[in-house]
């Protein structure tokens, strides 16, 4: 499935619609330390999951640890 996903980055945020939800994901960055993923390879941040679902999410794919903060 893909999803048509916008990057706002003066306001760190990510927006799509799914389902006709409007849906966001505000992050945070921090002396290069991200709450996000690709975006954060693609500028060379690292991630620090900030909650037990995206913990999990990065433990299952292992290609994303190299990012972990």
């Amino acid at each position: 499935m893909s999803f048509n996903i916008h990057h706002d980055q003066a306001a760190r945020r990510f927006e799509t619609t799914i389902d006709g939800v409007h849906c966001l994901l505000d992050y945070t960055l921090a002396d290069g330390v991200a709450i996000g993923v690709m975006t954060a390879r693609k500028h060379g941040w690292k991630v620090m999951p900030a909650c037990s679902y995206a913990d999990v999410w990065m433990k299952r794919h292992v290609s994303y640890q190299d990012l972990r903060a």
